[in-house]
């Protein structure tokens, strides 16, 4: 049987195909019980290992408004987006806020578990319609980021305030 995080992935790159994504990012909420905190687990960006086990608070960007509201969000290059922060860029040399993202909340009775990201660098635009082709991969998703240990995910923790 696969493991949890290889089903984790493979679920995540199948929806980052459908939405013609150029890579995308999983956050996990951290500690599980009263989260102040999201890591980053995974990434398909070429400069993954800059930002794997990067911590940021649940207070900051965009990743940690939609964990905080449960809510998903499409920032499209032109937008101007006021929970945008580029602390991650900042820190990776990456150029996330150029781009689309469309970060999605992975809830789990109730509650935010983890949150993804799906980013579009080379040009183009994330559309409602991209909206509801990635919902029906979150109950999946969540099921496997909720199975995978953070802790082995990411041999270092960087924390970012």
């Amino acid at each position: 049987m696969a493991s949890a995080h290889h089903e984790l992935l493979k679920a995540s790159s199948e929806a980052q195909k459908l939405l013609r994504a150029d890579f995308h990012s999983i956050s996990l909420a951290l500690p599980r019980e009263s989260p102040t905190h999201l890591r980053i687990i995974h990434s398909t960006d070429e400069r993954a290992k800059r930002i794997l086990g990067l911590e940021f608070p649940v207070t900051k960007g965009i990743a940690g408004w939609v964990y905080r509201e449960q809510q998903p969000s499409i920032k499209n290059p032109q937008d101007q987006n006021a929970i945008h922060f580029d602390g991650v860029d900042m820190f990776a040399g990456t150029n996330t806020g150029d781009g689309a993202i469309l970060t999605l909340p992975l809830t789990l009775d109730g509650r935010c578990r983890a949150v993804i990201q799906f980013i579009k660098t080379g040009g183009g635009r994330f559309e409602e319609t991209d909206l509801q082709l990635a919902m029906p991969f979150l109950p999946a998703l969540t099921k496997f980021v909720v199975a995978v240990d953070a802790t082995k995910d990411a041999d270092t923790v960087t924390r970012i305030s």
